[in-house]
């Protein structure tokens, strides 16, 4: 089974399948992260190192939503982007935030980022990750209008 979800698997990331992909994963979680590690080794090297800065940017950014300070929790995802955070929810976040100021270019260009990355690939992410194409496909409208 492995080998064929390999294959299905690769073939959806050439040709660019994003939302195929993404449910593959879903449905076959725990075969699609032996696939992933397979795939993309070196995250899965480098990643106890990323999620932890990423945690730790995300509770701050969190500290700030509950004070209702928008300017610094919108800096802190934004600062963690730039720094390679691997956890969607800081792009969720972000995007949300520049929504609500109806900044849609950036909020466009977050959501684009997050798929110029190899984290959208992995398993764990793929709920997160096919919210965020969703959201890329709804600003997408807004973005062209």
């Amino acid at each position: 089974m492995t080998s064929t979800l390999k294959a299905k698997m690769v073939e959806l990331l050439e040709q660019d399948r994003k939302r195929e992909f993404l449910d593959l994963c879903k449905q076959n979680y725990a075969e699609a992260v032996e696939v992933s590690r397979e795939l993309f080794p070196d995250y899965y090297k480098e990643a106890p190192k990323v999620m932890a800065l990423s945690e730790s940017l995300y509770g701050k950014a969190m500290e700030m939503k509950e004070r209702g300070d928008v300017e610094r929790e919108i800096r802190i995802p934004e600062t963690a982007i730039q720094g390679g955070v691997d956890l969607p929810v800081c792009y969720e976040r972000l995007a949300v935030l520049y929504s609500k100021q109806k900044n849609y270019k950036g909020a466009y260009e977050v959501c684009t980022k997050w798929f110029d990355s190899v984290f959208w690939k992995l398993p764990q992410t793929s709920t997160s990750s096919l919210r965020l194409l969703d959201r890329l496909e709804k600003l997408k409208e807004r973005v062209t209008l």
